[in-house]
């Protein structure tokens, strides 16, 4: 037996040696992606949209009447800090309104500096995907459009969450409020 480990000790090293790699390497990239995803959600503000008796459009945080309002934007700053040493990547965004009887759900929007027309003008994309490099916070300030039917179910609502996917299809929900 010693004879045969003499003669093929330079084979058998070098197998197990590539066991060991590729078991270590296996084990290294389980902890790269084992860090955590850290959401804080502040600044949270509700603006009635309606049109004024000259038929220009404005944003009022308090309303007097419903019947003038066409929609609201309920918006909120979104800091998202990606603690792992891997990259991140969460997709299929929404923010879902929820109370004990009803829910409705809107993709969130991100404000785009791409087109000015005439001193201003808003565009909005919507926020689908999410790239988060590692160790990095991004801060993102999040718009929820949200229609004239569901205005006054917004007020009764009394959970709001973020909700996602993540690269292996795995939902993920945080409660904003």
């Amino acid at each position: 037996m010693k004879d045969f480990i003499n003669e093929y000790k330079g084979i058998i090293g070098t197998i197990i040696g590539t066991l060991l790699g590729f078991g270590l390497g296996l084990v290294k990239d389980y902890f790269k992606n084992r860090g955590k995803i850290y959401y804080d959600f502040s600044k949270f503000e509700l603006k009635y949209e309606s049109t004024s008796e000259y038929g220009f459009t404005f944003y009022d945080k308090e309303i007097n009447n419903l019947e003038n309002v066409h929609g609201a934007i309920f918006s909120l700053n979104l800091k998202i800090t990606n603690a792992s040493s891997g990259i991140k990547i969460l997709k299929n965004i929404i923010i879902r309104f929820t109370s004990d009887d009803d829910e409705f759900e809107n993709v969130p929007q991100v404000f785009s500096h791409s087109h000015i027309i005439a001193g201003k003008f808003n565009e909005y994309k919507e926020l689908t995907l999410l790239n988060l490099n590692p160790y990095e916070t991004q801060e993102i300030d999040l718009n929820i459009f949200i229609n004239k039917e569901n205005i006054n179910k917004e007020i009764e609502f009394q959970n709001i969450y973020f909700e996602a996917k993540d690269i292996k299809n795995r939902n993920i929900k945080v409660k904003i409020k």
